[in-house]
């Protein structure tokens, strides 16, 4: 049976959320299933939604990205009105934000246990993904990423691979280059990764 996948917004004052309020529901998400959500510096939130989300079949959001203003209405410029962006991965692992340049970043998969990368251009207009080359030797399974960097040729990619190391890779026109496992001190076995503006 699947559930709601519903997306609220709080305010946070002093350490403490309130005031939540649901601005995106009747989404259906599968037991045990990944969707992947960011948020860009317009407030604008993005939701990966696997293939296997919905019961119901030919449902136009399964294996989307899908997209929507801070308040959960459908952005301007959406075709028809619908909140769906672009075709994703059938099974998406982790979602990033690039700035300033308005990259999209899609870790996920096809194939169960081939996980792939790709980016998305929103400010040339795309529609299409563009696919990188693996992120690290091996078979590494990408399970979520950062990105830092204002610079396109300066950026960095952070990512958590299947066995449990987080890997650091530079971004390149043909995709990414030097990867390689960054040592954490008595960390354990990473989960999730963020990168700020003095570290990560």
């Amino acid at each position: 049976r699947a559930h709601e996948l519903r997306i609220v917004r709080y305010r946070e004052l002093n350490g403490t959320l309130g005031e939540g309020a649901a601005v995106v529901t009747g989404l259906e998400l599968a037991p045990g299933a990944l969707a992947p959500i960011a948020v860009d510096s317009d407030r604008r939130i993005y939701v990966a939604l696997p293939a296997t989300s919905w019961e119901r079949t030919g449902d136009p959001y399964a294996g989307h990205l899908l997209w929507f203003n801070a308040d959960g209405t459908v952005p301007v410029g959406a075709r028809g009105g619908s909140p769906v962006l672009v075709p994703a991965f059938s099974e998406p692992a982790a979602l990033a934000l690039a700035t300033p340049d308005r990259q999209i970043w899609l870790a996920g998969s096809h194939t169960p246990g081939v996980v792939a990368l790709a980016y998305l251009d929103t400010d040339s207009g795309a529609r299409a993904w563009h696919v990188v080359n693996a992120p690290a030797p091996g078979e590494v399974r990408a399970i979520t990423l950062a990105l830092e960097g204002e610079s396109r040729d300066e950026r960095t990619l952070f990512l958590i691979g299947g066995d449990g190391r987080l890997y650091r890779a530079g971004l390149a026109p043909t995709g990414l280059t030097d990867a390689a496992p960054v040592v954490l001190d008595h960390l354990g076995i990473p989960v999730a990764v963020a990168a700020g503006t003095d570290g990560l």
